[in-house]
């Protein structure tokens, strides 16, 4: 399963964020019924927002936002 990643370049609230500052998180692999989120910040991204964002799907790696890194090996820890 590919990894299924967005860039947000503009958020909701108008703010334009600067390209030194955008990073490429994970799109939330759990289901959601309204949207698509953002693992680290849990924004909704959908198309009654304003917000602008660019998606892409990499087979491996890609992820450069360091929250979603952290969320992602906080899991991996877990021993099931």
């Amino acid at each position: 399963m590919p990894n299924q990643l967005i860039k947000i370049i503009k958020t909701d609230d108008g703010e334009v964020i600067q390209d030194a500052e955008q990073k490429w998180c994970l799109i939330d692999p759990r289901p959601s019924a309204d949207t698509i989120r953002s693992l680290c910040t849990q924004d909704a991204l959908d198309s009654d927002t304003s917000a602008e964002w660019e998606e892409k799907s990499v087979s491996r790696g890609g992820i450069t936002c360091d929250k979603c890194l952290a969320i992602i090996k906080e899991y991996k820890a877990v021993r099931l």
